[in-house]
């Protein structure tokens, strides 16, 4: 389940800070998770100082949620969609940066779908 919200900070120094785009409820016993929330504050502010469309930045917030959801690990790699930072200039596509999913993570992904549907039936 995707959550969105949109919290505006408190005070002033929240707005200019690192933030977190979104989190995930991950059960590391079972490693995966159904809740996802994604707050449209920071995207908004980060789209807007970075020059990209929000949609673009609001899509990989998205994708990197369901990444730990369907990962089961609240882990960040150096590389990739699951790395914790996002640059300015990777953002802005001055800097290079991979906006995809390791092969590996690709393959654990893929895995777990296999094993939920197979629940499912």
């Amino acid at each position: 389940m995707l959550r969105l919200i949109d919290r505006t900070p408190v005070n002033a120094a929240d707005r200019t800070r690192v933030a977190a785009l979104g989190e995930s409820m991950v059960d590391r016993e079972e490693r995966g998770g159904v809740l996802m929330t994604v707050d449209l504050f920071p995207i908004r502010s980060i789209a807007e100082r970075s020059a990209i469309a929000m949609s673009v930045l609001l899509g990989r917030a998205i994708a990197h949620e369901i990444g730990h959801l369907l990962l089961g690990s609240a882990e960040h790699p150096r590389l990739g969609l699951m790395r914790a930072l996002w640059s300015q200039d990777e953002l802005r596509g001055l800097k290079p940066a991979n906006w995809g999913f390791s092969s590996r993570e690709a393959a654990q992904m893929r895995q777990t779908l296999r094993g939920r549907s197979r629940t499912a039936d």
